[in-house]
């Protein structure tokens, strides 16, 4: 597969990838992984070996991409309006 079959392929795939993605990290944020996917997908197309359909390999990156937002999410630090915050004055 070159860069143009998979440009060409993409629009079948992007709305499946959309709903896989809602599933995982809400629909606010599918949208843009479905386009990260895409542009991740664009910069491996050389390591693409053709084992595996393009669908699969395309939803393995998508798949990839929520988990790195996921595990983001839960690094960064949640307050709740009971937690006691200094503030400097």
């Amino acid at each position: 597969m070159n860069r143009e079959e998979l440009l060409r392929g993409y629009p079948a795939e992007r709305e499946r990838l959309r709903a896989s993605l809602s599933r995982l990290v809400g629909p606010s944020d599918a949208e843009d992984l479905a386009s990260d996917t895409l542009l991740r997908a664009l910069t491996a197309i050389d390591d693409f070996r053709g084992e595996a359909a393009s669908s699969t390999w395309l939803h393995r990156i998508a798949t990839h991409l929520a988990y790195d937002l996921l595990r983001r999410r839960n690094k960064s630090p949640v307050l709740s309006m009971d937690d006691d915050i200094e503030v400097p004055e």
